[in-house]
C-alpha cells in the first residue's frame, strides 16, 4: 500500500446548465484536508517496559492502559493521563506476585474505578499457566494500589483464566484452555477491592474450541423475557457463540461458524443502535485476510447478512484485521503490514463507515514519524474521539483525534456507472459556534459535476427525473444552485459551509439535527445523475 489518508483537491466551477435532480448548495470546497488526525506517539519513560508496549490497550476517559506482557519477564502496564497539553506517563503497574511468563496485561478492561488485568499465562497460583485477573485502583490523586487477584473457579493447567473481558449484566472472564473453554460470569457492582463474586459459567463448541478466547457484549435481546447478548469466540471451532443473558440466567443460543476460515473468532466486537432495520451488528476476525461483518436484520439471524471488510487497496495481506474497533457508524481496523510509501510494515489503520448492508471506506491513519517496521494497527482502542494503536514491534503507541469524523450514514444508495457506491462523512467541528464543518465525499467518478443538498427532514424515496439515486432529504431544503462543484481526480472533494450562515438564510441551532446528500452527473443506460447516501449530523 501507498499512502493511507485520501488525497482531496481544489475543484471549482461554473453554473451549468439546468440539473434535473438539484438538492445542493453554495460551497467553499478547500484546497486541503482538512488536518492529520495524529496527535502523538508515546512510549514508556524507562525502556525496559518498551517490549511488547501497545500489544494492548484500554482506554477509559483521560486515562489509557496500555499493556507490555512481555516487558520484564512478567510483564507490566503502563498508564497514561491526558491533560490540555497531551498524554503522559502517570505509573507503571506491574504483579503483585511476579511470574515469569505470566503475559500481565494481555488482557485489560476499565470496570467502575478499577482497571481489569489479565496474566492468562500466570503461574503464582499454583498451577503451571492457569491465568489469573488483578484488579487496580486509582485514587482521587492518581496513585494506583492493587485491589484484589481473582483465579478460575476450578483452575486447570494451562487453563488461561483472564485471556478476555466483556461486561453486560455479568462481568465476563474467559478462561479457554480449560477443556472446551469456559466464560465465567460475575455479579457486576462490587465493592471496589471487594473480590468479584463467581454467579454463572458458560462451555460449548467441543474439544479444542478455546471457547472464551474472545468476547464482546450485546444489545437487548429481541424477546421481552430476554435482558442481553453476549458474544463468545471459540476460534478452534470457528465459532462465535450467541448467549442470551437472562436476569438471573444465561445460556447459549446459537452460533455463527466459518469452517473454512482459519482462527475464526480470535476478535469480536459488536455494535447496535444502527438503524435501518439492523439491530446489531458482528465483527469477526480470523486468520484469513478480512473481518467478517454480520447484520442481523431478523433477531438472531447473522449468517442471513454477512460482508467481507477487506483494505480498500488491496494492501493488508498479513495482518490486516487482526485488530479492529467498531461502533454503531462504522469501524477502525488495524493493519500492522501497512507500508506508508517505501517502508515496508509501518503500520496504520483503514476507516470505514456503514451504510445498511454497504461499507463505504474513509482513508486511513498513519503513524508519524512513518518508519519501517513500527507495525501501528497491531492493536486498536477507541474512546469518543480518540483512537489508539498499538505498535508493539516498535514498542510505541500512536494516537490519533478523529473528532472531525461526525454524522451517521443513512438510507441506501445505488451503485454508479462504475458500480463504485460513494460515501459522505462529516469532518471539523458540530459545535455551531466554531463554524467550521465540511462535508468530504470520496468514490464519486473523477471530474464529476456535484452538488450539495441540506434538510433536517430525511426520507428514503426513488428521486426520479432521470436520477438512479434515492431521494434521501425531504422538504424544506436548503438549496445550494449557485455553485456547482466538480470532484477531482480521485473522485474526491471536501466542501466547507458555516452552520451559522447556510443558503437561503437558513441557520443550524445547537441540538439541531441535520441531513446532507450530494447529487452527481453519472450516465448509465438510463439514467444521467445519481446521489450519494444520506448523512445525519447532529450539531452541538
Amino acid at each position: 500500500m501507498t499512502g493511507i489518508p485520501m488525497k482531496r483537491q481544489r475543484t471549482t466551477t461554473s453554473l451549468l446548465g439546468s440539473l434535473l435532480c438539484l438538492l445542493a448548495a453554495t460551497a467553499l470546497v478547500s484546497t486541503a484536508s482538512a488536518g492529520d488526525p495524529w496527535t502523538q506517539r508515546l512510549v514508556p519513560t524507562n525502556p525496559a517496559h518498551g517490549t511488547s508496549f501497545g500489544e494492548t490497550i484500554a482506554l477509559g476517559g483521560d486515562t489509557m492502559a496500555v499493556g507490555a506482557p512481555d516487558a520484564l519477564g512478567s510483564g507490566v502496564v503502563v498508564i497514561f493521563r491526558r491533560d490540555p497539553t497531551g498524554w503522559s506517563e502517570e505509573a507503571v503497574l506491574v504483579p503483585p506476585t511476579p511470574s515469569i511468563g505470566a503475559r500481565f496485561g494481555a488482557a485489560l478492561r476499565f470496570e467502575g474505578t478499577e482497571l481489569l488485568i489479565g496474566a492468562p499465562d500466570a503461574s503464582d497460583g499454583g498451577l503451571d499457566r492457569q491465568g489469573e485477573v488483578v484488579a487496580f485502583e486509582r485514587s482521587p490523586t492518581g496513585n494506583w494500589s492493587h485491589s484484589w487477584t481473582l483465579y478460575a473457579p476450578n483452575p486447570v493447567i494451562g487453563g488461561q483464566f483472564g485471556s478476555a473481558f466483556a461486561s453486560n449484566v455479568w462481568m465476563w472472564i474467559g478462561e479457554p484452555g480449560n477443556g472446551d473453554g469456559f466464560a465465567w460470569g460475575y455479579l457486576r457492582g462490587w465493592t471496589p477491592g471487594n473480590t468479584p463474586v463467581l454467579d454463572q459459567g458458560l462451555s460449548e463448541g467441543g474439544p479444542g474450541a478455546r471457547f472464551g478466547a474472545s468476547l464482546a457484549r450485546g444489545v437487548m435481546s429481541w424477546a421481552v423475557s430476554l435482558d442481553r447478548e453476549l458474544f463468545v469466540g471459540a476460534p478452534g471451532a470457528r465459532r462465535v457463540f450467541v448467549a442470551y443473558e437472562w436476569h438471573d440466567a444465561v445460556s447459549v443460543g446459537g452460533s455463527v461458524s466459518a469452517p473454512a476460515l482459519p482462527e475464526f473468532g480470535k476478535a469480536i466486537g459488536s455494535a447496535s443502535g444502527l438503524g435501518g432495520g439492523v439491530f446489531e451488528r458482528l465483527a469477526v476476525a480470523s486468520d484469513a485476510t478480512g473481518v467478517e461483518v454480520y447484520d442481523d436484520h431478523d433477531f438472531g439471524d447473522f449468517d442471513l447478512h454477512h460482508t467481507t471488510v477487506q483494505s480498500f487497496d488491496g494492501g493488508g495481506a498479513g495482518g490486516f484485521g487482526d485488530a479492529f474497533a467498531i461502533w454503531n457508524g462504522g469501524m477502525i481496523v488495524g493493519d500492522p503490514t501497512a507500508a506508508l510509501g517505501n517502508l515496508p510494515d509501518s503500520g496504520g489503520a483503514y476507516r470505514y463507515a456503514f451504510d445498511q448492508g454497504l461499507v463505504h471506506d474513509l482513508g486511513g491513519l498513519s503513524p508519524r514519524p512513518a518508519a519501517a517496521g513500527e507495525g501501528a494497527g497491531a492493536s486498536v482502542a477507541i474512546n469518543g474521539t480518540i483512537v489508539a494503536l498499538g505498535a508493539p514491534s516498535a514498542g510505541a503507541v500512536h494516537l490519533f483525534d478523529v473528532a472531525g469524523l461526525l454524522g451517521t450514514p443513512h438510507c441506501s444508495s445505488v451503485p454508479n456507472a462504475a458500480g463504485a457506491q460513494p460515501v459522505l462523512y462529516g469532518y471539523g467541528s458540530d459545535q455551531v459556534a466554531d463554524r467550521s464543518f465540511q462535508v468530504v465525499a470520496a468514490g464519486l467518478p473523477p471530474h464529476t459535476l456535484l452538488t450539495l443538498g441540506a434538510s433536517q427532514n430525511a426520507t428514503e424515496t426513488p428521486f426520479g427525473y432521470g436520477c438512479a439515486g434515492l431521494r434521501c432529504l425531504a422538504p424544506p431544503f436548503v438549496r445550494f444552485v449557485n455553485d456547482i462543484v466538480l470532484s477531482d481526480g480521485a473522485g474526491g472533494t471536501t466542501i466547507d459551509m458555516d452552520p451559522l450562515a447556510l443558503p437561503m438564510g437558513a441557520v443550524i441551532a445547537p441540538g439541531d439535527t441535520w441531513n446532507f446528500q450530494v447529487w452527481y452527473r453519472d450516465r448509465q443506460a438510463t439514467t444521467s445523475s445519481n446521489t450519494t447516501h444520506a448523512l445525519q449530523v447532529t450539531f452541538r
